[in-house]
């Protein structure tokens, strides 16, 4: 099972890099624990479109102009959307499309470096729901090429190359490759969702693995995208939000990812989506006998999802030496209809914090933020999420910062917060509290406990050297309203408890 599912539609020796790459790596230590799990972990079948491919598109149909100009993202996207793949693509991609029943796909983009922890900001490309509809050859061959050039598209768009000229990425690794993936979700009513989306990462330092969940998809930039619930993996996971993200297939070929009651999921399909409260087990004759204890106990009962998410990572992590994050489907088997995990992605991350302090580099090429600032906290932080706070933050926002948090902790991403004013006590404790934040700076929080690897700056953030850190940073799009901001390269951050300073 775990020997052949990856597939090229190109055969190419450049196919398999970034989390491909990791995912073909840790396929031998997938086969050998799959088989004594819980819940049984199934690999989700990809087909790989290599960059090249990419390049060949953009040669064939005069498209370089798109590397450097200035023209509006949706002129390049009609562009790249109004010529053909090459026929030997197409052709391969019909082929694919011929041997597969209509049904879910989902497709991403794959970067060089993410094997080794670089790679651009999530909301540059989004990860695409596709349903490959129930119609004609010409027109399924339509759709998947539609959403192909489109993803290409957006390597040209303007935030895409700040980035990529930000974090020095070399031109011909600009292009991604394509990967398409065949989840194996059955159709729920007009819905398709995974009972579960669950996120564990390695840390890579004494705290060890850590984890989040909700029902229905895994979409953190989605503005509906409920709460996760955090929970440490081998202990009982708690109550979980009350809603979920489904993907609904609508008349038309039209997908939209659209938040939906949990009770109400149960009644489109199967009836199977299990909830995560011990106390909304269903057990009443005639109903589903699919139960919350098989995948989420209580304080005093095991857990099988979470014990089976303890048992992946912590094996990855002793094999692969390095910190990771994966992300699980947890859903019905479509044969058997006994829960299984399906993985989505593996990918190796950088790890947020740092236990001892860190030198800056004896180099002109870099941007001071902070310089010998007062500071508390001993360590240091790596960060790609600011929350720049120009007045103080209502009490009002408290649901929404925490949402933020753990969406950007569950991403594998850090946040630093930069304050102008003091901070409330009840900010003060959110902050302290979330893992997603290895960085404050602000004029105040000395009264207020802390954690040792909070790296906390004591100074009014309007009189930091904030001209050139201004122009790098690019405002995140948020539907909470909180000021969010996304750096390319990550604000690093040093302190040894008495001074500390940051820098670009």
């Amino acid at each position: 099972m775990w020997q052949d599912f990856l597939h090229s539609f190109v055969p190419s020796q450049d196919s398999w890099y970034g989390s491909i790459r990791t995912l073909q790596l840790c396929a031998p230590i997938f086969e050998r624990i799959s088989k004594d799990l819980p819940i049984s972990l199934i690999p989700v079948s990809r087909w790989i479109l290599p960059s090249f491919a990419g390049w060949e598109f953009v040669e064939q149909h005069q498209l370089k102009w798109a590397i450097d100009t200035d023209m509006e993202d949706e002129i390049i996207r009609r562009e790249f959307l109004r010529h053909p793949l090459p026929e030997a693509i197409r052709a391969e991609l019909r082929n694919f499309l011929q041997g597969r029943l209509p049904g879910l796909l989902v497709m991403e983009a794959v970067f060089k470096g993410e094997d080794m922890g670089v790679f651009p900001y999530p909301h540059l490309f989004p990860r695409k729901y596709v349903v490959d509809p129930n119609l004609s050859i010409v027109e399924r061959l339509r759709v998947l090429e539609q959403n192909i050039k489109e993803i290409m598209s957006r390597v040209f768009f303007a935030a895409s190359k700040k980035c990529f000229s930000s974090i020095l990425m070399p031109l011909e690794d600009w292009m991604v490759s394509v990967s398409v993936a065949e989840v194996p979700l059955a159709r729920r009513g007009s819905f398709y969702y995974p009972d579960m989306s669950a996120v564990v990462w390695s840390t890579g330092d004494a705290s060890g693995e850590r984890g989040m969940l909700v029902p229905g998809w895994w979409e953190p930039l989605h503005p509906q995208f409920p709460t996760p619930v955090a929970f440490t993996p081998g202990e009982s996971i708690g109550p979980g939000p009350t809603h979920l993200l489904a993907l609904e297939s609508r008349m038309g070929g039209q997908e939209r990812m659209t938040l939906i009651p949990r009770h109400l999921a149960k009644t489109h399909g199967t009836m199977n989506l299990t909830p995560v409260r011990e106390d909304q087990e269903v057990s009443l004759p005639g109903t589903s006998t699919r139960s919350t204890t098989h995948l989420v106990a209580g304080p005093d009962q095991s857990s099988p999802l979470s014990e089976t998410t303890a048992r992946i990572i912590r094996t990855l992590t002793e094999e692969m030496q390095i910190p990771l994050t994966l992300q699980l489907l947890v859903h019905p088997d479509p044969v058997s209809n006994r829960t299984c995990a399906s993985l989505l992605g593996v990918r190796p991350h950088n790890p947020p914090q740092l236990a001892n302090p860190i030198d800056r580099p004896v180099t002109g090429l870099l941007e001071t933020v902070i310089d010998g600032c007062p500071a508390r906290g001993r360590g240091a932080g790596f960060s790609r999420y600011i929350l720049m706070l120009e007045s103080p933050l209502p009490r009002e926002a408290q649901d929404q910062l925490l949402h933020d948090l753990r969406a950007i902790e569950g991403m594998g991403e850090s946040a630093m917060v930069l304050s102008r004013s003091v901070l409330d006590a009840w900010l003060w404790d959110l902050l302290v509290q979330s893992r997603a934040v290895v960085g404050v700076c602000a004029p105040n929080g000395h009264e207020h406990p802390s954690r040792p690897d909070l790296l906390h700056f004591e100074c009014d953030c309007g009189v930091l050297k904030m001209d050139s850190f201004r122009q790098s940073v690019s405002p995140l799009p948020n539907p909470g309203g909180l000021p969010w901001y996304v750096i390319p390269k990550p604000v690093r951050m040093s302190s040894d408890g008495v001074r500390g300073m940051a820098w670009l």
